[in-house]
């Protein structure tokens, strides 16, 4: 019945009702009565301290725990009084944080996989610009370690003016943003950076999450096309460009020159030949590059290959003199 009863008034109560049964037992010496009220009242104050005290003292030791990290914790010896009721919430709450704590743990263990699986670079900041993430492949790319950049900047951490410009105008504009740039150091490659603003479900801004990729090899690739186009292109004119002169020779008369007709003729066939040969190799080319009819090696007679290249420019080598 004195569960919810405060100790204080309890022990007042104890008190009053001791002083009561010693005035009706007579003893009427006040010292006495004062004595043993004292005596009684120091017994339960001790108590009452030691009841309200000790609980704290526990609780005070396994919130301190709590915020250390080590939970769930369980209060095996409850108080009866409210302390108890406080002991019991404290308890449930430290098993709710450990149960969030292994939901967020599994939650970030699995987005650390997939950052981890991806080969472009993932960067995120939070509104004021300050990285928060950063996967494998940007500590490859910029030969950083993450727990060293998160709280920088992206002029601090990687000090690249082209991304941190990028991630800025994401961050004001609050649009998606792309850009290509090419970056010299650490190594020099080429990139397509993509920043994307991270919003909340009111529509505010708390961050910006940049996607690098890398265009290097591509970009390369796409030169060696285009040079590749104008060797080919200019080896196509050589020997069309042969096969017309011999052809107009033969027919400005020089098809009734029984000395030399012949001749012409056998040379615009060799350079007919070699066109036939230069277009053959343009589509074994384009068989490599898309890996479909490998057939197996072939033996190849150098010595044709380079009989060939020199008949494609002997024309132009004898009107320069060269041999």
């Amino acid at each position: 019945m004195f569960k919810n009863l405060p100790n204080f008034y309890f022990a007042f109560l104890l008190v009053s009702i001791l002083l009561i049964i010693l005035a009706f037992w007579g003893v009427k010496s006040a010292s006495v009565v004062l004595a043993i009220a004292l005596l009684v009242s120091a017994i339960l104050g001790f108590w009452t301290t030691r009841a309200l005290t000790g609980p704290i003292v526990r609780l005070t030791a396994v919130t301190k725990k709590i915020a250390g990290g080590e939970y769930p914790q369980t209060i095996m010896r409850k108080s009866r009084s409210e302390i108890g009721e406080l002991e019991e919430a404290v308890e449930m709450m430290s098993f709710s944080l450990a149960d969030n704590f292994k939901k967020l743990s599994a939650e970030r263990g699995q987005i650390s996989a997939i950052l981890s699986s991806i080969n472009e670079g993932v960067l995120a900041v939070d509104g004021n610009g300050r990285i928060i993430l950063a996967n494998p492949a940007i500590e490859k790319i910029f030969s950083v370690f993450e727990p060293e950049i998160i709280s920088l900047t992206i002029r601090e951490a990687i000090k690249n003016n082209e991304i941190s410009d990028l991630i800025e105008i994401s961050l004001r504009s609050g649009e998606k943003v792309d850009r290509e740039f090419d970056m010299i150091t650490p190594v020099e490659r080429s990139f397509v950076g993509t920043a994307n603003p991270i919003r909340d479900e009111s529509g505010r801004i708390l961050g910006v999450v940049c996607a690098l990729y890398d265009i290097t090899e591509m970009k390369k690739l796409f030169q060696y096309r285009s040079e590749f186009v104008a060797n080919v292109s200019h080896e196509l004119k050589t020997p069309l460009t042969a096969i017309r002169n011999y052809l107009e020779t033969l027919l400005n008369g020089a098809i009734d020159d029984r000395e030399h007709n012949r001749e012409f003729i056998e040379k615009a066939d060799k350079h007919a030949v070699n066109l036939s040969m230069l277009i053959d190799d343009l589509l074994e080319i384009s068989r490599l590059e898309s890996k479909q009819e490998l057939g197996p090696y072939m033996k190849v007679d150098i010595e044709k290959v380079i009989s060939r290249a020199q008949d494609t420019v002997a024309e132009k080598a004898r009107k320069k003199n060269i041999t």
